[in-house]
């Protein structure tokens, strides 16, 4: 009969994540929703983004059966939203370097439409100043890419937590 510190250490090592098993699953999701939030799809953010990651931890806990907490759960669902931001990042990076002048276009517009949206002839010029132009088309990207980031980073962070939660046995 093993004694109370065996008991500990078999428990205490099974409840560390094993970070390879879960990648493993981890990685075809997250090109998909990668993929499918690339071309602004609402179906990457809303459905297959919390449907991914309560697929992906339900594939590795038949792995290694053990109740997650909350906070393994968040952390894993954090995992599914980072891999996921990476490959929208190469895929959005692709679809505007294979059409240079549309997306500039298009970040243009986003831009145009900022303006359009502020009243105030002051606001009006601040918001030409900054949206208009090579560094407006930054500026514009690089707001995009931070909020993908969070909301991503959230979603799935929040669906892993309650799947750590829901999953106690």
């Amino acid at each position: 009969m093993p004694g109370p510190s065996e008991v500990s250490f078999a428990v205490q090592r099974s409840a560390t994540i094993q970070w390879k098993t879960f990648f493993r699953a981890a990685l075809p999701v997250a090109g998909v929703v990668g993929f499918l939030t690339s071309v602004q799809s609402a179906l990457g953010w809303l459905i297959l983004l919390p449907a991914g990651t309560v697929f992906t931890i339900y594939f590795y806990r038949r792995r290694q059966p053990y109740a997650l907490t909350a906070w393994q759960g968040a952390k894993l669902g954090l995992a599914v939203g980072l891999l996921s931001f990476a490959f929208f990042a190469l895929f959005f990076a692709g679809e505007s370097l294979a059409n240079i002048p549309a997306y500039r276009q298009a970040m243009e517009k986003l831009g145009e439409q900022a303006l359009a949206s502020n009243p105030s002839p002051e606001s009006r010029q601040l918001a030409q100043a900054w949206f208009t132009g090579a560094h407006g088309v930054a500026i514009i990207t690089t707001f995009l890419f931070m909020s993908t980031l969070f909301f991503l980073l959230l979603i799935s962070s929040i669906t892993g937590a309650l799947v750590g939660v829901f999953s106690r046995d």
